[in-house]
């Protein structure tokens, strides 16, 4: 796994301003969502996947050709799986302007947002926070 690609491209993503619109008609409710499907589909085709489609409606398809070696007793029977995730930001809070915190070597203890003082991440809001001590986590 390329950890600093997949680094580069989660900060790059949580740039775009994707916040849904509740009063839009039209799916995905706002521009930012089609900008991300563009660039995760860019993403995608430069990965190496294959048929990569995004639909006018933001739906992006790609297959990933299975990597299982010549050989081995599980080629052929690997099945295909699908990825599926929202490109929109709840409206309650702002996709704008987002800048990803990185907490290197994480001891334990509370997590705070530089942005928003009133946001906190801890043992009680997340209980498995304890298992990544050690860690850098990104918020």
């Amino acid at each position: 796994m390329n950890t600093k690609r997949m680094i580069d491209d989660f900060v790059k993503y949580t740039k775009i301003d994707t916040t849904a619109d509740p009063e839009s008609k039209s799916h995905p409710s706002s521009p930012g969502q089609l900008e991300l499907a563009k660039i995760i589909t860019d993403d995608l085709k430069n990965a190496g996947a294959d048929n990569v489609e995004t639909q006018e409606d933001g739906f992006i398809f790609a297959t990933i050709t299975d990597n299982v070696p010549d050989g081995h007793p599980a080629k052929g029977k690997v099945p295909t799986i699908g990825f599926l995730s929202h490109l929109d930001t709840a409206n309650e809070a702002s996709g704008a302007n987002v800048k990803v915190q990185f907490v290197e070597n994480y001891q334990g203890g509370d997590i705070k947002f530089p942005g928003n003082p009133e946001l906190t991440l801890n043992n009680e809001s997340a209980p498995n926070l304890k298992k990544c001590i050690g860690h850098t986590i990104m918020t």
